[in-house]
């Protein structure tokens, strides 16, 4: 990773499983990362669309929480809007860990994605 760049961005929340592992592996690799925790500092609508940039929101959507099915968001198709509106209000609908290097975007901790991702 090439030092004059911004260090990479994670997206977490605490107590959750995948991202207390992902927090680990970064510190054991050396890794200095910016922090946000998600339900500290939820992400607005214009945010999550910085995050994703290009790829859809859908990407990093968590559709395996009660929230999702509990405001009716597995009943029916819904426009990238909607789903930003929601996700903005309710942050257990934002899948995590998020980690973000430049134009890499790494959803959810694989120790191997992430080791690639990162050249270590």
């Amino acid at each position: 990773m090439s030092t004059s760049q911004e260090p990479p961005v994670l997206y977490f929340k605490r107590g959750c499983s995948g991202c207390d592992a992902a927090r680990k592996w970064l510190v054991q690799h050396g890794i200095v990362v910016r922090e946000r925790e998600i339900f500290k500092q939820p992400l607005s609508a214009s945010e999550i669309e910085e995050i994703v940039m290009d790829r859809p929101i859908a990407d990093v959507l968590s559709t395996r929480t009660k929230q999702y099915a509990a405001r009716g968001l597995k009943d029916r198709p819904h426009s990238e809007a909607e789903l930003l509106r929601h996700m903005e209000v309710e942050p257990r609908l934002v899948r995590r860990p998020i980690l973000k290097l430049g134009e890499t975007l790494l959803i959810g901790f694989d120790a191997s994605r992430w080791a690639e991702a990162l050249n270590v």
